[in-house]
């Protein structure tokens, strides 16, 4: 198992993998984007872009991408400067219950800690029980809160 982070350098090495597990990652969760091909790589382009962002890419031991994971770093007066929020977490089914998951939050961890992050949050559906299984096992807490959103009009 490998992770690769994701840099301007790399990229193109990696975009149509990224762009299929995205896909897959949004039609698992139930929100498939119609998006044209160039505002796939337009967004993806961006995020990579951004100081804030991080994108890995996970690799089996034969090199196939299984699993992508990205997060943002912010700050905030709440929880005492830096903070990283995970947007996503996939790993394809077949690998599930392997150690990817885990392996994807220690790197968060770790690169939280290297950027002394007070916190790591993300959300997740509820009834997603892998992902609360992973969460949990990696010792995160859940927090009974409301997630609100509006949409551009």
């Amino acid at each position: 198992m490998k992770i690769t982070q994701i840099t301007a350098k790399n990229l193109e090495e990696h975009l149509e993998s990224i762009l299929t597990l995205c896909d897959e990652f949004l039609a698992l969760i139930g929100e498939p984007r119609d998006r044209s091909p160039d505002e796939k790589h337009r967004i993806i382009h961006q995020m990579v872009a951004a100081d804030q962002t991080v994108i890995l890419l996970q690799s089996d031991e034969n090199d196939s991408p299984v699993g992508i994971c990205y997060y943002n770093l912010g700050t905030g007066y709440a929880c005492g400067g830096e903070y990283l929020w995970i947007n996503c977490v996939y790993v394809r089914k077949a690998f599930q219950g392997k150690g990817y998951g885990t392996a994807f939050l220690n790197r968060v961890q770790t690169d939280a800690h290297e950027r002394n992050a007070t916190l790591i949050m993300s959300t997740r559906d509820q009834e997603n029980l892998a992902s609360d299984r992973l969460f949990s096992k990696n010792n995160f807490e859940q927090e009974h809160q409301v997630i609100i959103t509006k949409n551009r009009e």
